[in-house]
């Protein structure tokens, strides 16, 4: 069962599984787990975990490969087949040594360790203490989750705000019916603020929550390679887990831009020159650009500075130049130009290049929050929609061109923020 509050969802304690057929083994196995602050659930078959399975969410399984009817063995492959179970940790327990187990079909069908009975306390708890060190990333989801929830609440109430308005016009400012669409406006007002609050008091929650043991792992892992404790049988256990870990950094870090983005916008206005901004992006970038064998060329000589925030100008750059490496063809090789043009008050960026291109009836969807122009160039689909707020938050605006399979060009007018205040 899910927490109602988003705030509980990091303060869960993670469920474990121990299946075995007998109950004094069960019972060693409660008394040693009940020294971690996890929830310890049990099961004494295969059949009775499965069920269990249905209606518990468990971070990691210890099962018995020796059991009666249905054996550990045969138990692993009916969870692996299961989409909401597929990705759980199994730890198998056995009496026998691993050279009489067929420790290959173990790891095939999804085991990730192997434990000897009878069981050693110390070795126990410190592979369990690991696992529950995954679970941050099963909360993560649970977090992306909300905020997308929190998000179509804010849509609604603003869509609410804005027929609020209509109808006020429309009543030609009667005295009593303007009351009482004003009590409404404020009411809603209080409500998308709220919302607001909650989502950043959220999002630093689970900044301090997370990232600790974030940082934490992925020394773990450091630590582990460095002694020479990963090899041939567990080498692609931690590459997955050092993309976990990766995605999850890149997560928070997204998440957080987008929401303390306000105060971001109270930063002092400074003149900043493109071309300092651009070398400073282009070496954040440096190992992208170098994979990919990008080709990226730029003219500011029509306009070779603006009053801005420092901040927001490199996330502008760095964003759009992510997103044209990332879709790039497979076809050529990737060319990328960057210019600035000098307006009226303003400076018109464009970032043009020769990727796959897309349609442009996709415009919603691309500078929408969580939503990726394809599956296969990976992404979280948040850079765009980043992108945008610090745009538009500045009185700018960013649209695109695009046909597929010949490139984009994104068109951002980014005004001098000085000149704009002195008017």
């Amino acid at each position: 069962m899910k927490a109602d509050d988003p705030l509980q969802v990091l303060k869960q304690r993670p469920k474990v599984l121990v299946v075995d057929d007998r109950q004094t083994e069960r019972d060693i196995m409660q008394k040693l787990l009940s020294k971690l602050d996890v929830d310890v659930h049990t099961a004494d078959s295969g059949q009775n975990a499965l069920h269990q399975l249905i209606r518990h969410e468990y971070t990691l399984i210890l099962l018995d490969i020796q059991m009666p009817i249905m054996d550990g063995i045969e138990t692993a492959r009916y969870i692996r087949t299961n989409p909401l179970t597929e990705n759980i940790p199994i730890i198998f327990l056995t009496a026998y040594d691993k050279d009489d187990l067929n420790v290959l079909q173990g790891y095939k069908i999804g085991a990730i360790d192997y434990l000897i009975k009878p069981i050693n306390e110390e070795i126990l708890l410190s592979k369990v203490k690991t696992f529950m060190r995954s679970n941050v990333f099963e909360k993560q989801k649970e977090y992306e989750k909300i905020l997308t929830e929190l998000r179509l609440k804010n849509e609604r109430l603003e869509k609410a705000e804005q027929e609020a308005l209509v109808r006020l016009k429309e009543a030609n400012l009667a005295k009593d019916v303007a009351q009482d669409a004003q009590q409404q406006l404020e009411e809603q007002k209080k409500e998308l603020l709220r919302h607001t609050q909650n989502l950043e008091q959220f999002a630093y929650v689970a900044t301090h929550d997370l990232r600790a043991p974030i940082i934490n792992l992925d020394g773990m892992v450091k630590i582990f390679r460095k002694r020479g404790h990963v090899n041939g049988d567990n080498s692609d256990i931690f590459r997955r887990i050092e993309l976990s870990i990766s995605r999850v950094k890149n997560t928070l870090h997204d998440l957080i831009e987008v929401v303390t983005a306000k105060e971001a916008f109270e930063e002092e206005v400074e003149k900043l020159r493109f071309s300092d901004v651009f070398s400073d992006v282009l070496e954040d970038l440096e190992v992208q650009i170098k994979d990919s064998g990008a080709s990226i060329h730029s003219d500011f000589s029509e306009a070779q500075s603006i009053n801005y925030i420092s901040r927001f100008l490199q996330s502008i750059m760095q964003n759009l130049l992510t997103n044209a490496i990332r879709y790039r063809s497979p076809e050529r090789s990737a060319l990328i130009n960057v210019v600035t043009k000098q307006l009226s008050g303003s400076v018109l960026l464009t970032i043009k290049d020769n990727g796959i291109g897309m349609d442009e009836s996709q415009k919603e969807k691309v500078f929408g929050l969580f939503q990726r122009l394809s599956k296969d160039a990976g992404g979280k689909g948040m850079g765009l929609y980043i992108t945008k707020s610090q745009v538009e938050m500045c009185g700018g605006s960013i649209d695109f061109t695009s046909k597929p399979g010949e490139g984009t060009t994104f068109i951002i007018e980014l005004p001098d923020m000085k000149r704009e205040s002195d008017k």
